[in-house]
């Protein structure tokens, strides 16, 4: 599993119980620095491990999974990861927790507020079939609700769900 996002391992840990009858298993998570230094000092154990960047990962060892959940709303370019992360040929690509709206894709502004702390940050909501589309090679297998947030609606009234999808690369 190549968990791109991964925080501390967050999505390792919440779900190592439904894993531990794998015969083997290995998660990497390629994160920010600070969270990939205070990983690898405090946290990494047994499969879980912390890398700087995707290559990195995979270089480590090669994934079967790629996990995306609830970071690619949050890239300033997702089509041009998109991109690299296709070029990686992961068998399947599991994307969780992102908002999609009923047209076309739209950049947004978060705001985060006390008492969390004082932050905007750049937000994409996308168009589902275009997200799919430009995991060129991959096939949908499966589309869900996220299970956590409660569709909503923009200022303007768009509707916004989040959404997960599953892809499964289609042989050459």
């Amino acid at each position: 599993m190549l968990d791109f996002g991964g925080s501390l391992g967050s999505t390792y840990f919440q779900n190592r119980r439904f894993l531990s009858n794998l015969e083997s298993l290995s998660w990497s998570v390629a994160e920010q620095s600070h969270f990939v230094a205070c990983g690898q000092q405090e946290i990494a154990e047994g499969p879980l491990r912390f890398f700087y960047s995707v290559e990195e990962a995979i270089a480590f060892q090669r994934p079967t999974v790629l996990l995306l959940s609830g970071v690619i709303q949050c890239l300033d370019r997702p089509y041009e990861w998109i991109e690299k992360f296709v070029s990686c040929g992961i068998d399947y690509v599991l994307i969780d927790r992102t908002a999609f709206t009923t047209g076309a894709d739209r950049l947004t502004l978060q705001h985060v507020r006390a008492p969390i702390y004082e932050a905007v940050y750049p937000t994409w909501f996308f168009g589902q079939q275009k997200l799919v589309d430009a995991f060129a090679g991959y096939a949908l297998v499966a589309d869900f609700d996220n299970g956590f947030t409660a569709a909503t609606q923009l200022e303007d009234g768009t509707p916004v769900c989040w959404r997960g999808l599953f892809l499964r690369r289609q042989p050459r």
